[in-house]
């Protein structure tokens, strides 16, 4: 996919509210666009400088990476993956069909499903519209 900004291709695009969420944004389709970290920072004016360039930039480098890291995980461990979402399917079908919903549509972040693979506490926080 490319920056619907600066048009750069990048497997790592991350959501920008088009309308803030602290100015009644909704996490809608219609209210998102997907761009590139460089452009996210500028989007949200990366004026608390550091020599990094900037707080906001660091915290999306930050979480980029940990994201990186959960795929590498997921990659290497496979089998913990399929024991987990097969363990789900067996308690809980409606659970599990939901779980495979989110990750299709791409609304589980990656370090949030490792973090469940591995027994940690996860809260899912999505919306949709029917």
């Amino acid at each position: 996919m490319n920056c619907k900004i600066c048009n750069t291709s990048s497997k790592h695009l991350e959501n920008h509210h088009i309308i803030p969420k602290s100015r009644g944004g909704e996490d809608s389709e219609s209210n998102l666009i997907k761009i590139c970290s460089k452009c996210h920072g500028l989007a949200h004016d990366v004026s608390f400088s550091n020599d990094r360039g900037g707080l906001i930039k660091d915290s999306i480098n930050r979480n980029k990476n940990i994201e990186i890291e959960a795929v590498k995980w997921m990659n290497k461990n496979p089998e913990i993956i399929e024991n987990k979402m097969n363990n789900l399917y067996y308690e809980d079908v409606d659970k599990h069909m939901l779980m495979l919903f989110l990750l299709e549509k791409c609304k589980i972040k990656s370090s949030d499903f490792v973090k469940w693979c591995k027994n940690e506490k996860v809260t899912f926080k999505t919306s949709f519209t029917f």
